[in-house]
């Protein structure tokens, strides 16, 4: 062998101290060092952090630093089982902070797991266990991380984490950390050889021994394990049980004992730990303790019986119960009793799911138990480990907006009942886009109602028009313009390039919901209107205009309501019906009247109507503008199944019963010479006929123009007045009569009744009797010259023999001689 070959050699004996050389350090929850940053040379573009680390514990702080000045931070933790890291650039705090969950399963298993931090400006990479990258950029531009207080590494005291954390629940980190290096300095080491700036607080021992930890995992509710221990004597009078468990199921059998007449159980049940033991006289006692049991977190369990005393402790709280009559309770475990210890779900408990999770150092009557103590169930095997695995379904939170997260051995499910969300996840807004879902949902009265037309939890209140005349469910939304306005009101006015009114919409959304609403809605129109007064509109045919609406994206349109988008005619001038058949619009006729032009705009691509610009020569003129209104639903195979359900708690909080009055408004002409100033308030469409108060978010006019009789025809009547409407609008009204005012009415009617018949009837009777032509008259024989004929009524009516001689009486008869006097013939007439 040469020289190159001996020198190789030695250089591979040289370097194996260095491998040897890694620092570890075990802390158990008290312990942490600190550094002074200050006296530390920092590149504030990039960071560079590695580590290794075992814990067994689901969340613990590793390192922690902070700026003083500018209160730039960086945390490494774990959380809840996962790597979290955490870096603040300044500014902004949602938009300068970078938050990164490392997206695998839980590393809190005992075993070691390699760490990578790095950031460049404003990116950060965490890598762990070499398992692929995961980066965030942060947003705003800022890309120096200025630290400059002290480097906190396992933990901190609890008023350092009240002024760091005042919000969370931080905990110090419980096991191992090795070759913990910051900017390629090994702060373990330094910290061991109390370099200058290092500082220990609590017992930090520099060496990572391995402890007894004898841990197992039981990941499936239906397998069970028999416990095999050693027998005790006959005579023994105690039984003890002692173990830690943590778990992310809120229920499951952990342990059960029993014999022919006395049982033992240790179970989870609704998130507390319940101990219960039946004595052999069917004495039992149960005690419950703790809460929240399913947090993931290791709790310490004692549990025993000594002769009739029950103890049981979890997590440093102690209870203690008598049994009655049972002096010598364990005397009935012994020998093969002992023999039917039970670890998680096994046959003889199909009523108890068997637990989920982790137990540590389990122990039973002094004896530590170890895999070779547990023996499968003979039907349902699952193979052990002796470490900790715990799959938490419930982090990263699955549920959205905010629903609560729980689990079973092989699924999730999400709480959304605080939350105004449903579904799976809690996904599904319960408040709907459109008025149109509530119809379906069993919504039957006109009112307010929240909706949110994003799906994102963005409500908004809009008002509900359930038009049983249309048969239409309108969704309104109103704006900032309130009936019928000037166009050189100068308070929402003002100059635009030298010549232009310009009149800004602003509604009480957002355009971004708006947009979704009409999106989401079959059909939308907003009503718009221009009165004037020797003032042009569109200055048709030939142009320029005088006037534009803005769309939604702010563009001119030089069309106007009820006519065709791109077609620069007003409604008139798509019928050929304006009063200058020459003109496309009435106002285009600038004639010394008032005239009007309006109609609905409908093409959704540029709704609603964002502002109006009017030529300054039309100062004197009038605009208004309605609500925009939508109805139907884009997604009708959606809402095709939806069915109205009782009691449906999303109708009641979306849409709150209203107890106001309803009253009703139409769009009709009058014969004034010029528009009044003032202006008739409302913020339902125009079919809506509801108060103003019911329609919030909504606006509409009614301008009353017409020209006086003699002076020309009714310009500009609007046409949605029809009979109809009118007759629907006295019915609403009729309807809107209290109840204590119909029956003060129903009480008067009942009277007057009364009295007519007391006091009417006789003389109506009497009327008839006289005045009747049917029935038995008397005609008089003939008299002298000028004596009157008449005849005379009798009360006996025979309408069968009308037109027939009456007979005449004999003298033993009741009229002698006939009916009357001598001579005097009577008839039925």
């Amino acid at each position: 062998m040469d020289l190159a070959g001996y020198f190789a050699i030695g250089l591979v004996f040289l370097r194996l101290p260095s491998v040897a050389e890694a620092t570890e350090t075990r802390l158990h929850g008290g312990e942490f060092i600190t550094y002074e940053l200050e006296k530390f040379e920092n590149n504030p573009r990039e960071t560079v952090i590695k580590l290794r680390f075992q814990t067994i514990h689901p969340n613990g702080l590793i390192l922690y630093a902070k700026g003083k000045a500018t209160g730039d931070y960086l945390l490494l933790d774990i959380f809840k089982g996962q790597v979290r890291c955490e870096v603040y650039l300044g500014g902004d705090q949602q938009k300068s902070t970078i938050k990164i969950v490392y997206p695998r399963k839980e590393i809190s298993d005992g075993q070691w797991h390699d760490v990578t931090l790095t950031r460049n400006g404003r990116e950060t990479t965490l890598d762990v266990d070499s398992a692929g990258n995961v980066s965030d950029i942060v947003k705003e531009l800022f890309f120096d991380l200025d630290l400059d207080g002290d480097l906190y590494i396992g933990g901190m005291s609890s008023s350092a984490y009240w002024t760091h954390f005042p919000t969370k629940d931080m905990k110090n980190f419980r096991g191992c950390l090795s070759n913990l290096t910051y900017q390629g300095k090994n702060l373990l080491r330094e910290a061991q050889r109390q370099k200058d700036g290092y500082k220990t607080h609590g017992k930090v021992a520099f060496q990572c021994k391995k402890l007894d930890q004898r841990a197992v995992t039981i990941g499936n509710p239906n397998v069970g394990y028999r416990v095999t221990v050693r027998k005790l004597s006959v005579d023994n009078n105690t039984f003890s049980t002692s173990f830690r468990f943590r778990t992310h199921i809120n229920k499951g059998l952990i342990l059960s004992r029993s014999a022919m007449k006395v049982k033992l159980h240790l179970q989870l049940y609704d998130g507390s730990l319940l101990y219960n033991v039946t004595a052999p006289n069917g004495t039992r006692t149960s005690i419950s303790l703790g809460s929240n049991l399913d947090d993931g977190e290791w709790h310490q369990v004692n549990a025993s019986i000594i002769g009739p005393q029950v103890s049981f402790e979890l997590d440093g709280k102690i209870i203690t119960k008598t049994l009655n009559n049972s002096q010598h309770l364990m005397l009935d475990f012994a020998n093969k009793s002992r023999l039917k210890i039970l670890l998680g779900g096994f046959e003889g408990h199909g009523n108890l799911p068997g637990f989920i999770g982790c137990l540590l150092n389990l122990q039973i009557d002094s004896q530590k138990i170890t895999l070779k103590n547990l023996k499968h169930s003979e039907k349902k095997k699952d193979n052990l480990e002796n470490t900790c695995r715990l799959q938490n379904r419930c982090e990263p939170n699955p549920c959205e907006k905010g629903g609560r997260c729980s689990q079973d051995w092989n699924i999730y499910h999400c709480n959304c009942e605080s939350t105004d969300f449903e579904g799976k996840r809690c996904e599904i807004s319960i408040f709907k886009p459109t008025c149109e879902y509530y119809r379906s949902m069993g919504l039957k009265t006109t009112q307010n109602c929240r909706l949110d037309s994003e799906g994102l939890g963005k409500t908004f209140t809009a008002f509900c028009n359930i038009s049983q005349e249309f048969g239409k469910t309108f969704t309104v939304m109103g704006h900032n313009i309130k009936g019928k306005t000037p166009v050189g009101d100068s308070r929402s006015s003002f100059y635009l390039e030298g010549n232009m009114y310009k009149h800004f919409i602003y509604y009480m959304i957002n355009m971004k919901q708006i947009t979704e609403l009409i999106r989401k809605s079959k059909k939308c129109r907003q009503h718009i209107a221009f009165h004037c007064f020797k003032s042009k509109l569109l200055n048709t045919p030939h142009g320029p205009p005088h006037a534009f609406w803005l769309s939604r994206d702010g563009v001119r349109q030089d069309y106007w309501g009820g006519a065709e988008p791109g077609s620069k005619k007003c409604a008139c001038g798509m019928t050929s019906t304006c009063k200058n058949t020459n003109k496309f619009c009435n106002c285009d006729n600038r004639d010394p009247q008032w005239r009007v032009d309006e109609g609905y705009l409908t093409d959704k691509r540029t709704l609603p109507v964002t502002g109006l610009e009017f030529s300054e020569k039309s100062k004197d003129s009038y605009f208004s503008l309605g609500p925009l209104e939508c109805w139907g639903t884009s997604d009708q195979e959606e809402i095709s199944t939806i069915k109205p359900k009782l009691n449906d708690h999303r109708l009641e909080r979306a849409c709150p019963k209203s107890s106001k009055r309803t009253s009703t408004t139409t769009r009709a002409t009058t014969t004034t010479q010029k528009p009044s100033t003032s202006s008739t308030r409302s913020s339902c469409p125009a079919e809506s006929g509801l108060y103003e108060n019911d329609c919030p978010n909504a606006s509409t006019t009614t301008p009353n123009i017409t020209s006086t009789t003699g002076q020309g025809e009714i310009v500009g009547a609007r046409i949605e007045t029809t009979p109809k409407l009118k007759a629907a609008s006295a019915k609403r009204d009729e309807n809107q009569l209290s109840v204590i005012a119909i029956v003060m009415i129903s009480a008067a009617s009942v009277v007057l009744l009364l009295l007519s018949m007391k006091f009417l009837l006789p003389l109506v009777i009497k009327f008839v009797r006289t005045h009747s032509k049917r029935g038995e008259y008397i005609v008089p024989s003939a008299g002298p010259a000028g004596y009157p004929a008449r005849l005379l009524p009798l009360v006996s009516k025979r309408p069968s023999l009308r037109g027939k001689p009456l007979p005449q009486y004999g003298v033993n008869d009741k009229y002698p001689d006939g009916n009357a006097s001598s001579g005097v013939k009577s008839y039925w007439v």
